[in-house]
């Protein structure tokens, strides 16, 4: 009857709720690991950008070089 279902119910509940809680800490754990290899990840990321952008500034600098010698060579011409 109503009581048997009742009992059901609330065993249910508590099935869910251990369920719920295990699943989370799972879910904690995995990802606190996630976390840690992004954290690793992002730090590699860094560091392959920082030397990207060294090379860039470096051909920039080099064209910049260049773009000055040739408005140098263009006063001169004028002059």
């Amino acid at each position: 009857g109503d009581a048997e279902r009742n009992t059901e119910a609330a065993e249910l509940v508590v099935v869910i709720i251990r369920s719920w809680r295990f699943i989370r800490l799972f879910h904690g754990l995995a990802f606190s690991e996630k976390l840690r290899h992004d954290e690793h990840l992002k730090q590699l990321d860094e560091k392959v950008e920082l030397e990207n952008l060294e090379e860039q500034l470096k051909e920039e600098n080099e064209r910049l070089k260049a773009r000055v010698e040739e408005l140098g060579e263009g006063e001169k011409g004028k002059a």
